[in-house]
């Protein structure tokens, strides 16, 4: 997740699966959730892909700047270092 993502550009970041030990899991299945709320709480939606190789892409395109939040989430649970805070600076139109 990087800062200073414009608002007039469609972004993505990856999850990497890990097990309980911090090992990297290199096989897909896994139900990981995302919500991204834009800075007046509003719904940004998001697209989470399976790679199947224990990697998941998330797709999103924020259209306000200012700070999102992201909660991803798995099997209803937060993962390590969730809700993460995206800061979305004003593009060119």
């Amino acid at each position: 997740l990087e800062d200073g993502i414009k608002d007039t550009e469609d972004t993505h970041f990856t999850i990497q699966a890990r097990d309980n030990k911090g090992n990297p899991i290199k096989k897909g299945g896994d139900p990981f959730e995302v919500k991204i709320t834009d800075p007046q709480g509003n719904d940004v939606p998001a697209k989470v892909q399976d790679n199947e190789d224990g990697t998941y892409t998330v797709n999103y395109a924020p259209e306000k700047p200012g700070n999102h939040r992201i909660n991803v989430t798995l099997k209803d649970k937060p993962i390590m270092n969730s809700p993460f805070r995206v800061n979305v600076v004003e593009g060119a139109d």
